[in-house]
C-alpha cells in the first residue's frame, strides 16, 4: 500500500452523487463491487466489511489512493479499498448520525472542534469546512 505519495493519481469519489474520477477499469469494477457490498451489508451494520474489502484488494489490486469529496470544501484520503471508510462508496451514506446532527446545530456558535481519537480526522474536515460553520 503506498502512504499517500502521489495525491496526482487519486482516484476521486464524490460522497454525494457516488461519481467515481481517475480510476481505471478495474479499479472502477472493484468500487463498484465495494458499493454493491456495502449496500449489501449496511443492514447487518457492515459486518464482514473488512474481510470483502482485503478480498476486492487483492483480485483487483491498485496503488492509488482514495479521496472522498465529503463536501466542497472538503477531501479526506483514505487506502484502497480501506475496510472502515469504504461505507462512504454509497452515495449520501450518513456516517454517525448523531454527531452530524451535533455539528450541524452548533454551525453559529464559535467553537473548537477537538476529534479525539481520530484516525483519518473525518469530524475535523467537516467540521472546518463552510458548509458546517468553518470551526
Amino acid at each position: 500500500m503506498s502512504a499517500f505519495a502521489n495525491h496526482a493519481t487519486d482516484i476521486v469519489i464524490d460522497t454525494r452523487t457516488g461519481r467515481i474520477e481517475n480510476a481505471a477499469v478495474h479499479e472502477k469494477l472493484a468500487l463498484t463491487l465495494m458499493r454493491i457490498i456495502v449496500t449489501i451489508l449496511r443492514p447487518f451494520h457492515l459486518f464482514g466489511m473488512s474481510y470483502a474489502a482485503r478480498l476486492v484488494r487483492k483480485i483487483l489490486p491498485s496503488q492509488k489512493s482514495i479521496k472522498f469529496v465529503l463536501a466542497d470544501d472538503s477531501v479526506m484520503r483514505v487506502d484502497y479499498c480501506d475496510a472502515y471508510w469504504m461505507c462512504l462508496i454509497v452515495p449520501n451514506h450518513v456516517y454517525e448520525p448523531v454527531m452530524l446532527n451535533f455539528l450541524k446545530a452548533f454551525i453559529d456558535t464559535p467553537y473548537a472542534f477537538i476529534d479525539g481519537g481520530a484516525n483519518h480526522g473525518y469530524w475535523s474536515v467537516l467540521a472546518s469546512s463552510k458548509a458546517f460553520g468553518s470551526h
